[in-house]
């Protein structure tokens, strides 16, 4: 919980009594930030377009268009 509310690794080892801070490490799961995980979103939606050939947006046909 300490991990997610964006203490430190030190300090979370501090507050659990670990002396070192690769024991504390293996607990502590950083959250992914959130223009990294928007970026993989938006690259993976185009890899997915190319690769099926479809567009990667919402196609709208307009009247009397073939």
């Amino acid at each position: 919980m300490a991990g997610e509310l964006g203490y430190s690794t030190s300090t979370i080892a501090t507050l659990l009594g670990h002396k070192a801070a690769n024991v504390t490490e293996r607990y502590v799961h950083r959250r992914i930030d959130r223009g990294v995980l928007a970026a993989a979103d938006n690259v993976s939606r185009h890899v997915e377009a190319a690769m099926t050939k479809k567009p990667s947006a919402k196609v709208v046909a307009f009247p009397g268009s073939p």
